[in-house]
Formats: C-alpha cells, structure tokens, sequence
C-alpha cells in the first residue's frame, strides 16, 4: 500500500508538470485580443495599448497582442461582450471604466449581463485619482467657489465618471455644475469642446490631463478643485480629497463607494470560465511587466502612472462594497443620476 502511495503521488506529480508545461506553450503561435470599453485616443484605450504593446514579452510563448475598442454605455457593451461571448481560453481579457463596481450596485437592474465579482482579474496597472478641472477662464480657484458660481462642464455617457461624480456633488455638496452629457467615446470630444468655450470643465483621471493635454497642466490652463482617490496625488498637494470633503455619515458612504473606482482605475480582467492555468500565466506576465523597471521608466516618461494593484485587492474592495454599503445609500445616489 506504501508503494502504490507513493507511485499515485509521483504520477500526480508528473501529470502536474505536463500540465504546467503544456499551459506554458498554450500561448506559442496565438493570439492575444484586448478589448478596450473606450474610444480611440482617451486614456483607457492608451493604457490598453502600452499593455499590449509590451505584455507579450511576459508571457510564454510571446503571443501577438492586439488592442479592440468596443464603445457604448460607460464600457457597458464591451464587458458584456467580455462575460458572455468572448473566447474562454484565455486569448481575450479586457478593460472597462474604474466605476464598474460602482455601476452594478448602485443600478443592479442596469442592461448588463455581467457580474463584476464573478470576472476573473488580471490586476490594475495604476490607481489613478479622478479629479474635476475647470478652465483658467472661468474664475474658479477652488471647490467652493463652484458652489457660487455655475460652471458648464461636458460629460460622456450618464454612467461614466465625467458625468457621475459631478451629478453626486450638486445634489449632495451643494455645486453648480451645468452638465452638458453625451459626448461620445472619450473626452478628447470634450476637451474639443473647451478649447472652443462651449463647455469649461470636464472630469476624468489626472492621468487623463498629463498625458492627453500635457500643454494645459504645464500652462496652468485647467484647475483642478477636487480629487477622488485614498490619498491626495503628489501633483496636487493642496487639491482636496472628495472623502475630505463629507460632511455626515451619508455622503461619506457614498464618497467611499466612488473612490473605489480608484483601485479599479485601469484594472484587467479575463471572462470567468478562463482555465486556471491560463490565469496563473496572464496574471504572472501582467504583474512581471508591472514590476519591469525598464517598462515603468519608460512609461513614466511618456506620462503614464503606474503603481500596480494586485487581484486579490481589487477582489477585497468588490467584497467590502459587497458587504458595507448600506442599501438605504444606494437608494439615495439612484434618482440623482436618473434625473434629467
């Protein structure tokens, strides 16, 4: 009985390595597709295509990478795509807006057919602070001269971040933001739009702003008066934090539930049915490419943040939104973003 152990544990032993081997020449010769939830040309698409452009080179087998951008309903439709119809076997993974987790519990009845605790997560390239910036034309110094003066500010889809946090601040903070929403794919549509003097302020990440309109931070053309994140980012040491700013128990729920998004700013995730073995070896190349010294001066360099997430982090913040937002707090953010 001791030796038909111990030659059950040596073939287990073997197959595992086949497996191992045979997972690591799955990638040789294929494939790799990354759907981006946004336009051409916004910050989601470029770190879309900095990571396919480098992220082969991790993975065994070095598979082509290739970026596809499907537009529509705040990356609604391509992490739907994702989750229902998209290749299984670990050639597609994808990258939706930093809202997700907020989108599915504030609006559970939303037209998705995702889970977002259900998608299995490559990990997040960079927690980026959002901020709200207003042009240097407006008179505008700080966020609580917008509660003072009314600012036009531009806005892509009414589930997306340009639209949702400044909706949550008049409502709940008192601000005068003129919402002018629509406007489509990214915000270079948006920033069009300011530079035109149709619109003067837009959110977004600071990310956005530095590597999009790198003219405008270097000129001081745009300020910034609030940012959503944990921690104030080292650009804007004297812009407050959007959490800093609650005033009772309620709004400081529903500022925590936004600044989720944060660790969700630029996060990659595979459909669930991805084999464990294709996970192993997509989550080891994102993380080695993450960690890579020469990949992250070179992306410093062309503006890019990178300050990595693993995914068990961006499970544990699923979990906590899952398990500590009050339903009483859903149910107040749900009429300010359906108004009109």
């Amino acid at each position: 009985m001791k030796k038909l152990g111990q030659f059950a544990a040596a073939l287990l032993a073997v197959c595992a390595v086949a497996a191992e081997a045979e997972a690591q020449d799955f990638y040789k010769g294929k494939r790799l597709t990354v759907i981006a939830g946004s336009g051409v040309g916004g910050s989601y698409d470029l770190y879309a295509r900095l990571l396919a452009d480098q992220i082969g080179k991790f993975i065994p087998g070095n598979p082509s990478v290739i970026v596809e951008n499907r537009v529509g309903a705040g990356s609604r439709l391509a992490m739907n795509y994702l989750y229902r119809q998209a290749p299984k076997d670990g050639t597609v993974i994808g990258l939706g807006t930093n809202l997700l987790p907020f989108d599915q519990f504030v609006f559970p009845e939303a037209a998705r057919q995702y889970d977002v605790s259900k998608f299995q997560y490559l990990g997040n390239m960079a927690s980026l602070n959002g901020v709200i910036a207003v042009w240097h034309t407006t008179g505008v110094k700080t966020f609580e001269d917008v509660k003072k003066t009314e600012v036009i500010l531009g806005a892509n889809s009414r589930v997306s971040e340009t639209y949702i946090i400044p909706a949550v601040l008049n409502v709940m903070a008192g601000t005068k933001f003129k919402i002018v929403h629509g406007f489509p794919g990214n915000v270079s549509e948006i920033d069009l739009a300011i530079e035109r003097g149709e619109v003067f302020a837009r959110g977004g990440s600071w990310a956005s702003f530095r590597i999009s309109q790198a003219d405008w931070v270097k000129e001081k053309k745009i300020i910034p008066i609030v940012q959503n994140g944990s921690k104030r980012n080292p650009d804007l040491p004297d812009v407050p934090l959007l959490i800093e700013l609650a005033e009772n128990d309620e709004q400081r729920a529903i500022f925590n539930l936004l600044m989720s998004g944060s660790v969700f700013s630029r996060a990659f995730a595979a459909p669930p049915e991805v084999p464990a073995a294709q996970m192993v070896i997509l989550r080891k190349g994102f993380m080695d490419l993450l960690h890579d010294k020469a990949f992250v001066a070179m992306a410093e360099s062309r503006g890019f943040e990178i300050s990595p997430s693993s995914h068990e982090e961006l499970e544990k913040v699923i979990a906590d939104v899952q398990t500590t937002v009050k339903p009483e707090f859903l149910a107040k953010i749900r009429p300010i973003l359906q108004q009109e």
